[in-house]
C-alpha cells in the first residue's frame, strides 16, 4: 500500500452510531512511532478528555480521567475484557486507521481485479484479510476482516482518499463492527 511516515500526529473527527442508538461525535487525536507504538486520546463534544491510551509492543495502558482511573496489561486480556467491546483489538484498530496493518502480513495473495480495485487476500493468527487496493495510487479503498469461518468480524472502507503531503490518505474511514452493530 502506499507510504506512510514513519512517525505522525493525526486528528480525526469521529462519528459514532453506538448499538444502543445513542449517536456520538469526538475527537480522536493519535500518534504513532514507526507503527508499532500508539498513543491516542479522545475528546468529548466540549472538549473535555475521555481516555488516554498508550499502547507499545503487546502492552496497553488506558487512563479514563473522569472515572480518575488507570488499567495497564497485556492487550489481548484488555480486548477481551469488559472494557473493550469489539472483536479485534485496539492495537489492530489504530492500525486499522493508519492503513499499516497489511504492511505486516507474511503472505498476500492477488485474488482478482474487480473493476477499478485490485482484490487481495491475506491471513494472520486466526484472522483472514480481503481487501482492495487502487492501482492508480496504491491506496487501502476497503477491508473485509473475517475470522476462521469466514464470519465478518469487521469491515472498513477509505472514503474520498486524496494526498495530503505526499501520502495518499483517506478523508473519511468507515468502521463497521459485525458483532456489535457498532
Amino acid at each position: 500500500s502506499s507510504a506512510t511516515p514513519a512517525s505522525y500526529a493525526s486528528k480525526f473527527k469521529l462519528h459514532i452510531n453506538l448499538r444502543t442508538g445513542e449517536k456520538a461525535r469526538t475527537e480522536l487525536y493519535l500518534f504513532s512511532r514507526k507503527a508499532r507504538e500508539y498513543s491516542f486520546f479522545l475528546k468529548d463534544f466540549w472538549g473535555k478528555d475521555l481516555m488516554r491510551v498508550v499502547i507499545w509492543n503487546d502492552s496497553i495502558l488506558v487512563y479514563y480521567p473522569q472515572e480518575m482511573q488507570y488499567i495497564k496489561e497485556p492487550i489481548l486480556p484488555f480486548s477481551q475484557s469488559d472494557y473493550w467491546i469489539w472483536s479485534i483489538t485496539p492495537l489492530e484498530l489504530v492500525q486499522i486507521i493508519d492503513g499499516t496493518l497489511l504492511k505486516n502480513m507474511d503472505e498476500i495473495h492477488f485474488i482478482r481485479e474487480n473493476g477499478e480495485l485490485y482484490q487481495y487476500k491475506a491471513k494472520q493468527s486466526d484472522m483472514i484479510y480481503n481487501f482492495s487496493l487502487s492501482p492508480k495510487d496504491s491506496g487501502l479503498r476497503k477491508v473485509v476482516i473475517s475470522d476462521e469461518n469466514d464470519a465478518v468480524l469487521a469491515e472498513v472502507e477509505w472514503q474520498e482518499v486524496r494526498k495530503y503531503k505526499n501520502y495518499v490518505r483517506p478523508r473519511r474511514i468507515e468502521i463497521r463492527m459485525k458483532d456489535t452493530d457498532d
